[in-house]
């Protein structure tokens, strides 16, 4: 293998580790390709307890992956604790602090990149500088609400995370920023993969390599000056994300192929994932999302919170309030809730009873579901 073919293949390895992303447990990924964008879960081979990589599609058209998630917090007109019982990854919660605080007891909320900081200590560690802003100024807004107001107040903010307007509208806003950026990092593929080895197989290396930095060079720059325009007026309050970003590009041009993906990338995480799935994603995905997050309120897996009772009287209220939230939202897109809350089908004639939230069945009605925390089985009609 020549030198320039070592180049190359080392430049395809860097690029094929930008293609991966890190997505977080406690949110949903949506590949952008050909077509309507599809769900999925964070890796479990590639990956831990705390997320797992995906791969972005990394041939012209190049992907993308967007991703909504979870709110990381209970709120309730008393407090807010840093844990949510909710369970979008199969069986798997996110790790959680647990940490929980009465408004009266809080004299400041502030932002340190990620984290979210309560009285100068660590709160929650958001999954970006973005998101940490966004949900201290939802805090903020709430802590200094009268106790009578913070109900509504918190209840709306549950709604807004579910408005399919607000989200069509953001995702239009966002693909129009990120359409000059693709079609740009198109072209640095194209460029880099395609007419370098041309270009050098027929001129030779010598002849060319200058034309190659150049055009190489003036398209990463170009995709640099982009993505930071776009970003800035996208997320305008993460400066630190944006400049480290911005920097990366200028200096690696398969940083620079990825630009499209990484901009759009946090551009809606602040969105519940269901939601997302019900403006982007085909009906059958979007159904199947729905009733995985119905089951998941209705039926969560045990135990619903740890830590003190104010702890957990914060947990259940919230948990209340979202299902009142998820619910109202089901009925507007006109999803059928009691149907898809039937017991399933046995698939065995042995079989007695079924775990309601997963689904499982068992040949005793007596026992748990170990899956699903321990939560007590139901047993099938007309059994003894």
């Amino acid at each position: 293998m020549s030198e320039v073919q070592s180049l190359l293949l080392l430049l395809a390895a860097i690029y094929a580790v930008e293609c991966l992303v890190w997505v977080p447990l406690g949110a949903v990924a949506f590949t952008i390709w050909i077509g309507r964008p599809r769900w999925r879960q964070p890796g479990l081979i590639a990956g831990n307890a705390r997320g797992g990589f995906l791969m972005s599609h990394p041939l012209p058209p190049l992907g993308a992956i967007v991703y909504g998630q979870q709110l990381p917090l209970s709120l309730s007109p008393d407090g807010v604790g840093s844990w949510n019982p909710a369970c979008l990854n199969d069986a798997r919660r996110p790790p959680q602090r647990a940490q929980f605080m009465r408004w009266e007891d809080i004299r400041e909320i502030a932002t340190l990149g990620r984290k979210i900081l309560v009285n100068d200590r660590l709160f929650i560690k958001a999954s970006s500088e973005s998101y940490a802003l966004w949900l201290a100024d939802w805090l903020r807004q709430v802590w200094k609400l009268p106790r009578e107001r913070r109900s509504p107040a918190i209840g709306a903010w549950f709604t807004e995370q579910l408005d399919p307007e607000r989200i069509a509208a953001r995702w239009q806003d966002v693909q129009q920023r990120a359409l000059p950026l693709r079609w740009l990092a198109n072209g640095l593929f194209v460029s880099a993969f395609v007419l370098t080895p041309l270009a050098i197989w027929q001129f030779g290396l010598l002849r060319c390599v200058w034309f190659i930095v150049g055009a190489i060079l003036a398209q990463t720059v170009s995709a640099a000056i982009l993505y930071h325009r776009a970003h800035k007026a996208l997320l305008p309050g993460a400066g630190e994300e944006r400049f480290t970003w911005f920097l990366t590009m200028l200096l690696a041009a398969p940083t620079a192929m990825r630009a499209h993906d990484i901009l759009m990338r946090r551009t809606v995480e602040h969105f519940h994932p269901l939601a997302l799935a019900k403006v982007l994603c085909d009906a059958g995905p979007f159904q199947e999302l729905a009733r995985h997050v119905l089951r998941d309120l209705r039926f969560p897996i045990e135990p619903l919170a740890p830590g003190p009772a104010e702890m957990q009287a914060a947990v259940a209220w919230s948990q209340s309030a979202w299902r009142a939230a998820v619910e109202a939202f089901l009925h507007q897109t006109g999803f059928s809730i009691e149907e898809h809350l039937r017991a399933p089908a046995r698939s065995e004639p042995g079989h007695l009873a079924y775990c309601p939230r997963c689904h499982a069945q068992f040949v005793v009605t007596e026992a748990t579901c170990g899956d699903c925390g321990g939560r007590r089985l139901e047993k099938f009609e007309n059994c003894a």
